[in-house]
């Protein structure tokens, strides 16, 4: 029977654990504001409104910042292998 049915949550357990250490590999990358930033929208999930107040930066700032940092991110995966 272990040899039919795979079991799928190993294997994802697996690669979430890979893609949480290329995240991580990532982050440590980036300068503090940049991180911050990344990290507040997409781990806590502050607004890009939240996030420019507390900052000090203007909205616009940090949507660009944000959207450079995902496009850095793909490359990165890309470059490791790994399919965003």
């Amino acid at each position: 029977m272990d040899t039919g049915i795979p079991d799928t949550s190993r294997s994802a357990s697996c690669d979430d654990k890979i893609i949480s250490a290329l995240i991580n590999e990532f982050l440590d990358t980036l300068t503090q504001n940049k991180c911050d930033m990344f990290v507040k929208r997409y781990w806590y999930g502050e607004s890009i409104e939240q996030i420019a107040k507390e900052m000090g930066f203007t909205n616009s700032k940090v949507k660009t910042t944000l959207h450079r940092t995902r496009e850095g991110l793909r490359k990165f995966l890309e470059k490791k292998g790994v399919s965003p």
